[in-house]
């Protein structure tokens, strides 16, 4: 359910009245948001699939039958990736794109 107009013109004044009571902690709750744990967790399965693949193409020199542990770990790195943007929800992926916006305008 979206807000009303009025509804968010009262939510923009609370957030005015804060920032200028008390901008550290505006700065405080900005830098350490509620997706930014989740947004960190994604690292370890990211890596592990590129680590898979390198597996893989470094065991497929060796023998093909090997290269399959390194495909069994990208996959398994994929799984838990795609666990990660579940429980992160479309809301905390449009928070991402705001905050790789915001950062790389600067």
């Amino acid at each position: 359910m979206s807000l009303s107009e009025e509804e968010k013109r009262i939510l923009t004044q609370i957030e005015r009245g804060l920032s200028s009571e008390d901008p550290e902690f505006v700065k405080e709750v900005d830098a350490n948001s509620v997706y930014r744990h989740m947004f960190r967790s994604l690292r370890l399965p990211i890596s592990g699939i590129v680590a898979g693949f390198i597996l893989m193409v470094g065991l497929l020199l060796v023998h093909w039958m090997l290269s399959l542990v390194g495909f069994v770990v990208a996959c398994y790195f994929a799984v838990k990736l795609e666990r990660s943007v579940r429980l992160i929800g479309k809301t905390g992926i449009s928070d991402l794109n705001d905050a790789v916006r915001s950062r790389s305008s600067l």
